[in-house]
């Protein structure tokens, strides 16, 4: 869905997604020099109760990681400035899958990563 025709949010999901972009990822899970697209690539291996934060702007070469969510909530300071929340490993993984179920073949590791940032930003 183009920019111009995103949904819209009620007042209460608006302020809920605009906290969770705000807030700043706790610690590194997952390591380092792991991309955004690398990490969509691997999401069926990621612990479900994780969250994904990258780096702005989110770009399939975004660097990322991955936090538990126990942890991310918890308002430490990620060792790396500039991690943003991303998506849940969860919400990624049901948005794909919903997604996928309309298309008639497989996308690609980009066309997923693309559309999952897109969804991030738009309509999350």
């Amino acid at each position: 869905m183009p920019p111009t025709q995103r949904r819209t949010h009620s007042s209460a999901r608006g302020a809920k997604r605009a906290a969770r972009l705000e807030r700043p990822c706790s610690t590194i899970a997952s390591g380092t020099g792991v991309t955004l697209q690398e990490t969509v690539r691997d999401l069926a291996s990621l612990d479900e109760e994780a969250v994904i934060c990258a780096a702005e702007p989110f770009t399939g070469a975004s660097e990322a990681i991955v936090v538990p969510l126990p942890v991310a909530g918890q308002g430490e300071q990620i060792e790396k400035p500039g991690f943003k929340y991303f998506l849940e490993v969860s919400v990624a993984r049901e948005f794909i899958e919903g997604w996928r179920a309309h298309l008639e073949k497989e996308p690609t590791i980009e066309e997923k990563c693309t559309r999952l940032i897109y969804y991030a930003i738009y309509d999350a």
